[in-house]
């Protein structure tokens, strides 16, 4: 039976210089003893609540094309050259995809265009949000996202902040 190793004594022996000076050996791996070179199952997915959300629903539908082929998401990834990561974002509806990486889920998962017909709205949703986000900005601040005109002629500063049309 192998012991347990420390942190630091695994950080040493997966090191390529400690590996060298042992003739490539690192420390035993469990896994790499049994011969299964898989990767272990990660914690359980988060629960999702499609309805919160149109990014939420695009990310319920995401994880089901993807769960239906019966993909990982380090195999998704694989396939794609997306990140796992972003990929699981992109499933909790953290993160908004980009056109690409919708394409290329849709053609990987053989999605017949299921993904790419919900991007507009996805995009438009985010896009409401912004707006929102944006307007409660300014009536905190209604100088602010005003931008002055350049010198006059003259050489004095006008400046006519558009949106008001006022000189001051």
């Amino acid at each position: 039976m192998v012991s347990q190793p420390t942190a630091r004594a695994y950080l040493l022996a997966t090191t390529s210089k400690y590996r060298s000076a042992h003739g490539g050996e690192g420390l035993p791996d469990t896994e790499r003893d049994s011969g299964d070179r898989r990767r272990r199952p990660g914690r359980p997915p988060k629960p999702q609540d499609g309805a919160s959300s149109v990014l939420a629903a695009f990310g319920v539908e995401l994880r089901g094309l993807r769960t239906r082929r019966a993909l990982t998401l380090h195999q998704l990834a694989d396939m794609t050259g997306y990140s796992a990561q972003h990929i699981g974002a992109v499933e909790r509806g953290k993160v908004v995809p980009s056109e690409a990486a919708v394409l290329a889920w849709d053609a990987a998962l053989l999605a017949n265009g299921r993904l790419r017909s919900r991007l507009a709205a996805v995009i438009g949703e985010q896009a409401v949000i912004r707006d929102r986000n944006q307007s409660a900005r300014r009536a905190k601040n209604p100088a602010e996202g005003l931008t002055p005109a350049v010198r006059s002629p003259m050489g004095e500063l006008a400046r006519t902040w558009i949106g008001t049309g006022s000189a001051r």
